[in-house]
């Protein structure tokens, strides 16, 4: 049987027609809660604990080395930033180049593309996607605290690169799930339990349907990136600690040496940088405004 860990897809086909629903985890390698909810549905199915109903799954670890490196990326790299048109027509010569061109097949198959991550720092659970219907029929089932939208690419600089956008710009349903920090292994319980019954509700996997979980989160759409020249960026004293804190217009976020960088907006604070993952010309931390509320 091909091994997820040496980076094979694990498919499985229900005896029914039905959705085909892609689940993604370690496309960074140090975000263990993806890892583990995908490496226990293959277990459970395998065993015969969870069994196909219609459709198909599909379960894949996205990028190997990372994972067993126990680190974001390698040397680096980030694997879900190479799925831009640009990127993927540009043969770097890195395994994720080769990886992505692994992933995109299975992507455009799927229906529905669920990418599971944690953040590097403290974070409430919260999902980045479209904040449409289609989308929300998916993420409600893994109850996000708050709904990150970036119809601007911010996180791309101005193009779609990430797994979830892939899906959405060929028609598919991209979600990306982010569990909380990457430190809390408590959470791969939730999240799977969360996964298992989104594919229950489709009719993916045997069992009984339940109601998807009421909820009502704020909806946050990303207006800005905050860039690292080539000095040394550090943020404020309580500044910069955990994704979501409130900014206003005009406050100091950090400093480039002793030059204060302030906000250009009123929001918060999303995907704060460690020193570790900042690099010159690029992102340290984005400002999302809040929009509105879904339910």
């Amino acid at each position: 049987m091909a091994n997820i860990e040496d980076g094979h897809f694990f498919q499985r086909s229900g005896t029914l027609p039905g959705p085909s629903i892609m689940i993604i985890g370690g496309t960074h390698g140090n975000e263990r809660t993806g890892v583990e909810v995908v490496r226990r549905l293959v277990r459970d199915i395998t065993e015969g604990k969870q069994n196909l109903f219609a459709g198909k799954l599909t379960l894949v670890l996205g990028n190997i080395p990372a994972i067993v490196q126990n680190v974001r990326g390698v040397e680096g790299r980030d694997l879900n930033r190479y799925f831009s048109p640009r990127a993927l027509a540009n043969d770097d010569g890195s395994a994720e180049y080769r990886r992505a061109h692994e992933l995109v097949p299975y992507i455009a198959a799927a229906d529905v593309v669920i990418d599971l991550h944690a953040t590097n720092k403290p974070s409430v659970p919260f999902v980045c996607s479209k904040n449409d219907a289609a989308h929300r029929e998916v993420f409600r089932w893994f109850a996000p605290e708050c709904i990150l939208a970036d119809p601007n690419f911010f996180l791309g600089g101005g193009a779609s690169v990430t797994i979830d956008e892939c899906a959405d710009s060929i028609g598919k349903i991209g979600i990306c799930f982010e569990a909380g920090w990457v430190g809390d292994d408590s959470l791969i319980a939730n999240v799977y339990e969360s996964a298992v019954r989104y594919l229950v509700s489709v009719g993916v996997l045997h069992g009984k349907k339940q109601d998807a979980p009421p909820y009502v989160a704020p909806v946050y759409e990303m207006v800005d990136a905050i860039l690292r020249d080539d000095r040394i960026f550090a943020f404020a004293e309580g500044k910069g600690l955990s994704s979501f804190e409130k900014i206003c217009e005009g406050e100091v976020i950090g400093y480039h040496d002793a030059d204060p960088v302030t906000s250009r907006h009123n929001g918060v604070i999303v995907f704060p940088k460690l020193p570790e993952h900042q690099s010159i010309g690029k992102p340290v931390c984005y400002i999302a405004k809040h929009i509105a509320e879904s339910e």
